[in-house]
């Protein structure tokens, strides 16, 4: 009877523990939480007085933003770079200075032919002028009216120097507007060549150049692949080894506690040799004795085993 108070006052006393235990883990996050807060407070507090002393950290975002700037401006040059290299690689660009030159030829042969045009215009209006003087000089008699007769002379004199510069420049025009033609007929045959090159080299670069990627992908795979075999096989031998010390200590906290139970029991199960005389000389109390001690014994022992 004593050894059944006793475990049940220990057993009263466990629940208490473990009723208090857990009250306090239901308020330690709430504690946790609150702490948390007070301290991003303190932090934010000492940021603030660190910005007020140290101007430097008030221009912090300023030079991180200047940094990232100047981050993307670098990435958007390499960029350019590699599309030059790449545009230059596989020709590409012989065929877009082909393609410029026959713009720019061809934006020249348009303002030559415009001022042509313009040119023979003025022209045709000149000798429409001349004509016209023409008949009147024709109409006006020389001996009545010789004054009028010599300035439509002057005037006929001036415009035939007129026209006969503008020929001089119309001629000029048309030359430049043949050889401009010349020009643009020999750029757009450059052009085409230049394409038609670009073309074949394409053509038997590209499957080149994916055999090469496809090797290098190869590789690449094959190197990683055996990486990560060796990762693999690293942390399998540490799990291996870490599963061994487990299943060891596993194995010796079992026989650890098989011999406490067994010593638990020997010390529970058998009597002292002090009883034995007694149970002699009175058995039917030793008996009875006996009995309420062996069932004290268990229920301590099932009391033990459910702690």
């Amino acid at each position: 009877m004593k050894l059944t108070r006793i475990l049940h006052t220990k057993l009263t006393k466990y629940e208490e523990i473990i009723k208090s235990a857990q009250s306090v883990l239901s308020v330690a996050p709430q504690v946790l939480n609150k702490f948390k807060e007070d301290g991003k407070k303190t932090l934010l507090v000492k940021l603030d007085e660190l910005n007020g002393r140290n101007p430097i950290l008030k221009e912090g975002p300023q030079i991180l933003s200047k940094y990232k700037k100047e981050k993307k401006k670098s990435f958007l040059l390499k960029l350019v770079q590699v599309n030059k290299w790449y545009i230059r690689t596989i020709g590409i660009e012989k065929v877009q200075e082909a393609q410029l030159k026959v713009n720019s030829i061809q934006d020249d042969l348009i303002v030559i032919q415009t001022n042509r045009r313009e040119l023979q215009k003025k022209l045709d209006d000149i000798r429409v002028n001349r004509d016209k003087i023409h008949d009147e000089m024709v109409k006006v008699d020389k001996n009545v009216n010789f004054e009028q007769y010599i300035n439509l002379r002057n005037q006929e004199t001036e415009i035939l120097k007129i026209m006969q510069s503008l020929t001089q420049t119309y001629t000029d025009y048309d030359r430049k507007e043949k050889e401009m033609f010349t020009a643009l007929t020999s750029a757009i045959r450059d052009s085409n060549e230049q394409q038609r090159l670009q073309m074949e080299y394409t053509k038997y670069i590209g499957p080149v150049m994916s055999i090469i990627a496809s090797l290098l992908t190869f590789i690449y795979g094959t190197l990683r692949k055996e990486e990560l075999k060796k990762y693999v096989e690293n942390i399998l031998l540490d799990l291996r080894g870490h599963i061994q010390t487990k299943d060891l200590d596993m194995a010796q906290a079992f026989r650890r506690q098989e011999e406490q139970l067994k010593l638990l029991a020997n010390q529970k199960f058998v009597l002292p040799a002090s009883a034995e005389p007694k149970i002699a000389e009175v058995p039917r109390q030793s008996d009875n004795s006996s009995f309420w001690k062996y069932l004290t014994i268990a229920l301590g022992i099932l009391l033990f085993f459910r702690s």
